[in-house]
């Protein structure tokens, strides 16, 4: 005998449903067993959900608190003064003046804050390699 499904209800985009919970249910456990700094925010895979103090270079400088939490993380990363500095002597290094105008401020800002985060633990890691 076959079933009747309502025309309200869409089984497969009910499937879909079970599969994003499920995902963000899991992504969540893995987070509140992995996170030890307590800052840690729900990423979209389990690759990116990685916690400061697991990382050595990382844990070493933090200790056992957030590196978000280390006194030089605001002055020397999040700075917004810095940040304009190391963008333009970035777009210097390049030889490409042009660059500063081309961008938003927020992903100037970003870009440029990922660079002196990599470049504060771990100095220069070399061409092709990335974080």
């Amino acid at each position: 005998m076959a079933r009747v499904v309502p025309n309200f209800l869409d089984l497969s985009r009910l499937k879909e449903k079970k599969v994003s919970l499920l995902l963000l249910l899991t992504l969540a456990i893995l987070r509140a067993t992995r996170c030890r700094c307590g800052r840690c925010q729900l990423m979209p895979t389990a690759r990116e959900c990685v916690c400061c103090l697991e990382v050595p270079k990382v844990s070493s400088k933090a200790g056992n608190r957030c590196i978000t939490d280390h006194s030089d993380f605001f002055g020397g990363i999040l700075n917004p003064v810095v940040l304009q500095i190391a963008y333009r002597m970035r777009a210097m290094e390049l030889n490409d003046m042009e660059l500063i105008g081309q961008r938003s401020t927020h992903k100037k800002y970003r870009y440029v804050a990922y660079r002196q985060f990599v470049w504060w633990i771990w100095r220069r890691l070399g061409r092709g390699n990335r974080m």
